[in-house]
């Protein structure tokens, strides 16, 4: 629900669950979190972790 009351902006509460941005972010973080230590740096396992799927 978007709209104004008394000069108050109301809007729809936060949900990450249903935005894919957020799931991206959070699997690449999980990702990083697991494997980054087997890489020289972190710049390649990002590059890595992208090329997986």
């Amino acid at each position: 629900m978007n709209g104004f009351v008394d000069g108050k902006i109301f809007r729809s509460p936060y949900s990450p669950g249903k935005k894919r941005i957020e799931k991206l972010w959070a699997n690449l973080k999980n990702w990083l979190r697991a494997y980054t230590h087997l890489y020289a740096s972190i710049q390649d396992a990002v590059k890595h972790s992208f090329k997986q799927e």
